[in-house]
């Protein structure tokens, strides 16, 4: 007999800091502004600040590992590719954070 009742919950788990990134060729990249970085951790890019370790931002649209990354001379446009079943492009517009382009029906990952 049981005398505690357990209740199993749905936990939600939020990012705060991330620590790592994908071993991609030229998986970080500074952005020109001086200020930014972004590099790909798993499915997920981070854009993160250089004066300030605790600011990152995480963008979030892939379902699988991103394998590659690179960013428009101009800093506003950023394309990432992934690997999976669905190895899709995704082309962000870096000023509002949104996917604006995505590019599907690859037959093998992005690289």
């Amino acid at each position: 007999h049981n005398r505690f009742r357990f209740k199993i919950m749905n936990p939600t788990i939020e990012f705060d800091h991330l620590m790592g990134l994908n071993a991609v060729a030229n998986g970080a990249i500074f952005h020109p502004n001086g200020q930014n970085y972004l590099c790909s951790s798993g499915g997920n890019i981070i854009m993160g600040d250089l004066m300030d370790a605790h600011s990152q931002i995480f963008l979030r649209e892939h379902d699988d590992i991103i394998t590659c990354v690179t960013l428009s001379t101009s800093g506003n446009l950023l394309a990432s590719g992934q690997s999976g079943e669905r190895p899709d492009i995704l082309v962000w517009d870096l000023s509002n954070r949104k996917v604006i382009f995505r590019f599907e029906e690859h037959d093998s990952k992005i690289q």
